[in-house]
């Protein structure tokens, strides 16, 4: 996976995501906010180049990802996705092709990723301190084993990064 192409999903993923989990707004909003999510969320969603291969399974192996917490807080909502079942288990080779509908579950699984796997450049990151645990993108990540996410930051070799 290419950095520019991990970037752009990445951005896509964290704008998309909040915009899906705000709450209904009052009837008069209600066509004004359709209409933005229309334009910022295409109803057949982004087809990415970006492909998991056996990145997600590596991170459940390594308790970046914790399956039961993950799997629990998908069951808060209702029933587990099938399709978490499956990444969380089985290495994938189709391109993640992100909707409105599955941003939120993308988000919880490349907020670890970026997070756990080792590169060059998080050697001299700002994060790379030992108060790590205190910042929102390292400390904030419950879902894996350890009760800080701080714990797992640039600690995997989980996917290596080229530079296309």
């Amino acid at each position: 996976m290419g950095l520019t192409t991990a970037f752009r999903l990445g951005i896509w993923v964290c704008l998309v995501s909040p915009l899906v989990a705000i709450a209904a707004p009052a009837a008069e909003g209600t066509r004004l906010f359709d209409d933005v999510i229309a334009q910022v969320v295409p109803v057949q969603g982004y087809q990415s180049r970006v492909v998991l291969g056996d990145s997600v399974v590596k991170l459940v192996q390594e308790g970046a990802i914790d399956r039961k917490k993950i799997e629990a807080l998908y069951a808060e909502g209702g029933e587990v996705p099938a399709a978490l079942i499956d990444i969380l288990t089985v290495p994938s080779r189709m391109r993640i092709l992100l909707t409105a509908r599955n941003a939120r579950l993308y988000v919880n699984l490349l907020w670890p990723l970026g997070l756990a796997n080792r590169m060059a450049a998080n050697d001299v990151s700002p994060l790379n301190v030992a108060s790590r645990s205190r910042f929102a993108s390292t400390g904030g990540w419950t879902l894996g084993r350890e009760a800080n996410g701080g714990t797992y930051f640039n600690a995997f070799s989980i996917v290596a990064l080229t530079p296309q």
